[in-house]
């Protein structure tokens, strides 16, 4: 093959790789959108009064599966997940800590997954994860929906496994 063909079949994409493309685009946004949805809910639940069923076995699968993992959800995003003022730049777990000592014993399983959904989507949920997705964010996203969070499109495909092989 010469230069020339090269540089032709370099600069050509196939329709498949089109396809393709279109597809990446199409799920970055949608992931982007996704994200603001989910973190929206993942607050809405942390501040409601009830502690959804299977909360407190999530949390500890999560914390016995990955315990460093925890350390990416910061005090800031903590506090920002649970409807608290929050001091961006500054790496501040008082607002994290009063969660815990303020809450009553009923609440400390919000607590703990406010902690968990901090670092899940501290790792997971500012790039287009659906492309690499773990068994940690399939998790995630499969217990939110059992919580009863709507799961997007391109979230199903992650919680489903139907992503990530590629």
């Amino acid at each position: 093959m010469t230069t020339t063909d090269l540089s032709e079949t370099r600069g050509k994409m196939t329709d498949e790789q089109k396809a393709e493309r279109r597809r990446v685009i199409r799920n970055n946004k949608a992931w982007e959108i996704a994200a603001q949805v989910r973190r929206q809910y993942v607050t809405e639940l942390l501040i409601g009064s009830t502690v959804p069923r299977g909360t407190l076995r999530y949390v500890a699968e999560v914390v016995m599966t990955d315990p460093g993992g925890l350390a990416a959800g910061d005090g800031d995003r903590v506090a920002a997940l649970a409807g608290k003022e929050t001091h961006p730049g500054a790496w501040d777990r008082s607002t994290a800590i009063a969660l815990a000592t303020d809450a009553s014993e009923t609440r400390l399983p919000l607590v703990l997954l406010a902690q968990v959904a901090a670092s899940v989507e501290a790792r997971f949920g500012e790039h287009p994860a659906w492309r690499h997705p773990t068994p940690a964010l399939a998790a995630y996203l499969r217990f939110l929906a059992s919580c009863g969070y709507g799961l997007s499109e391109v979230e199903r495909e992650v919680a489903d496994g139907s992503e990530g092989d590629e």
